[in-house]
């Protein structure tokens, strides 16, 4: 059974279910908006699925998309079936909002709206390949990616689309510019674009945090955009930061590896700050490879097979997961301690 909050009680208001009257006289009753206000929450919610009717009202659904996509790729072409496939997701989705089913098949909704928005923009890159030119196309399908989230956001509800037209909004601002004038200084633009993707980047996780204070108590869809704000921001940052500084897999300094460990520990501190660990989450894996390669280089442990690698690689998975297992169980812990370092002001919007 489902706990009533303070913000479930401000909705049936809005919906005429209760009077403004009966939510006052709720709320010094029971002190909902102040306990909602002042909870710690260790929880980041994502709400993928509401349950097991929400799988296979999902199962089913497709079941017919598809097979219809494919009804009309008999008469047609892939091309054309792939529209289709949008275009019925398209109608799926206002036949669901007509009957009031966005919050109970979650699953269902986003897979939808992904469907939908991933078929156009299939069906623009084939049939506009060719006729315009490759950057005019790029930016073309950006502002289409943006506008189309947009809509699905407003309209359905769609979470993930605040992330997906803010990074369209990150591109046409700063790459648009630069791929249409087609510089041709080749590095000249490479290395504008990186900064400008670490500048979108940090754009992302800044509005996942204004995202944040619209709801604090994480109780409703704001801090579900906030999530996907901060992970896709925080994974825009970490990749243009990756390829700026000229890293490759195959092999990094001793003197990259301590600067990509600051990075991490930096990404560390913020993330306790405003409370998302989804910034630690992005770049982990720069994370551990940084460690193993300084292990590699001042570690001599060989296994039985006089094999050092692997011998390294599980010893730093090792001491990463029980690192990062300390900073998650003293989460709450280690968030005040550092909360407690910064101005009042910053305190006070963040808690």
């Amino acid at each position: 059974m489902k706990k009533i909050d303070y913000d479930d009680l401000k909705d049936a208001v809005l919906k005429n279910v209760i009077s403004e009257e009966s939510l006052v006289a709720l709320d010094q009753h029971f002190g909902l908006q102040a306990f909602s206000e002042q909870q710690p929450s260790e929880v980041e919610p994502i709400e993928f699925l509401s349950g097991f009717s929400d799988v296979f009202m999902t199962q089913v659904t497709f079941m017919v998309l598809i097979s219809t996509s494919f009804i009309i790729f008999q008469f047609s072409n892939y091309t054309t079936a792939i529209a289709g496939l949008s275009l019925v997701s398209l109608g799926t989705l206002i036949f669901f909002k007509h009957k009031d089913k966005l919050k109970t098949y979650p699953l269902l909704i986003n897979l939808l709206c992904l469907s939908f928005l991933g078929g156009l923009l299939y069906f623009l890159s084939v049939t506009l390949t060719g006729l315009l030119d490759q950057n005019f196309l790029i930016c073309l399908i950006a502002a289409v990616t943006g506008s189309s989230s947009y809509l699905l956001w407003k309209n359905f509800k769609f979470a993930i689309g605040v992330a997906f037209y803010s990074l369209s909004l990150v591109h046409l601002v700063g790459y648009g510019p630069i791929l249409l004038m087609n510089l041709v200084d080749k590095s000249l633009a490479s290395s504008l674009i990186l900064r400008i993707g670490l500048l979108g980047g940090l754009c992302l996780i800044a509005y996942g945090v204004y995202f944040d204070q619209q709801d604090k108590a994480r109780t409703q869809i704001e801090s579900k955009v906030a999530f996907w704000l901060h992970l896709i921001g925080s994974c825009l940052f970490c990749w243009c930061l990756f390829k700026w500084l000229n890293l490759s897999m195959k092999q990094i300094n001793i003197f990259q590896s301590i600067f990509i460990i600051t990075i991490y520990g930096i990404l560390t501190a913020v993330s306790l700050v405003i409370d998302r660990r989804s910034l630690m989450f992005s770049a982990l894996l720069l994370f551990i490879y940084a460690i193993y390669n300084v292990f590699l280089q001042f570690l001599s442990v060989e296994d039985a097979r006089g094999s050092k690698e692997p011998s390294v690689f599980a010893l730093v998975i090792l001491i990463c997961g029980l690192l990062l297992f300390y900073v998650a169980y003293n989460w709450v812990h280690f968030r005040q301690k550092l909360l407690n370092l910064l101005p009042p002001k910053i305190t006070d919007y963040l808690r």
